[in-house]
């Protein structure tokens, strides 16, 4: 981490704070529990941000409940039930990784690329988000419970039911550069007033 980076954490977190029900500590409890997890499974800063507001603001739960839920439905993402490296391509592409892999296709997404490997988590949700509205309230939760397990079926419903409020703040953290600072400077101007 440096100044630039810290810098732009703050931007981001600052501008979904004013743009959303959450604010900056929650974004940021939500983001240490899962931040790591993430970054590994593709996702990027903004993104992340974004899916936990909607999340924090959606289910009004606490931010570290709404991190650890998060790192559950990655965990399961990228959970691979057995060994591959002796795989060959062809048996890579027959291959179910795992529960939630079965569960996603039974709905038309892949949780792997042309290549057999997995996606990155942010596109395989998505994918799953674009079709959540389309789907019988049955498979729907076969789907939540499969990706979130039993426990955090509820806030990966949340997150299907806010894909347009995802999308909206992914939108909002992408062009949060300077929001910071511009933030701030309407605070000290109202304090100043007053």
């Amino acid at each position: 981490l440096n100044e630039t980076s810290a810098r732009h954490v703050n931007d981001v977190f600052s501008e979904l704070a004013a743009k959303a029900a959450a604010d900056v500590d929650g974004i940021a409890n939500a983001v240490a529990k899962v931040g790591s997890l993430a970054y590994t499974s593709g996702i990027d800063l903004q993104t992340t941000s974004a899916m936990l507001t909607e999340m924090i603001e959606s289910t009004q739960e606490a931010p570290e409940t709404i991190g650890t839920s998060m790192r559950t439905i990655l965990g399961r993402l990228t959970q691979i039930k057995t060994g591959v490296s002796d795989l060959s391509e062809e048996e890579l592409q027959d291959l179910d990784f795992n529960r939630v892999d079965t569960a996603l296709k039974s709905v038309g997404v892949s949780l792997k690329d042309t290549n057999g490997q997995i996606r990155d988590a942010d596109d395989v949700l998505f994918d799953v988000a674009k079709k959540w509205e389309n789907l019988d309230s049955n498979t729907q939760h076969y789907l939540a419970t499969q990706m979130a397990g039993t426990q955090q079926q509820s806030r990966f419903i949340a997150l299907m039911n806010g894909y347009n409020r995802t999308v909206e703040l992914q939108s909002i953290a992408y062009n949060s550069a300077g929001k910071a600072s511009e933030n701030f400077s309407k605070v000290q101007d109202t304090l100043s007033y007053s």
